[in-house]
């Protein structure tokens, strides 16, 4: 599962749930760590300071460090 969106009838679609608190920052879960880049997790969604709970093994969290159309995930902790 990943979070990329589609159009669909004049407005957004996305294949999870996420918790928008403004200014682009998005929280939201992940099965597995987020990718990187402008074909990465969260591109066009999540902007800097964007939080990614990877929810299956590995259980960390991480933080948008890059821009909303080029994300760079950062790991900010690990309940393993």
């Amino acid at each position: 599962m990943g979070i990329n969106s589609r159009r669909s009838g004049g407005k957004e679609d996305f294949d999870f749930d996420r918790v928008s608190l403004g200014n682009d920052v998005v929280l939201f879960a992940n099965a597995g760590a987020p990718t990187d880049g402008t074909d990465g997790t969260g591109v066009g969604i999540a902007g800097p300071g964007s939080i990614c709970l990877s929810y299956d093994t590995d259980l960390k969290a991480y933080i948008n460090g890059g821009t909303k159309a080029s994300p760079l995930w950062k790991l900010v902790t690990s309940a393993t």
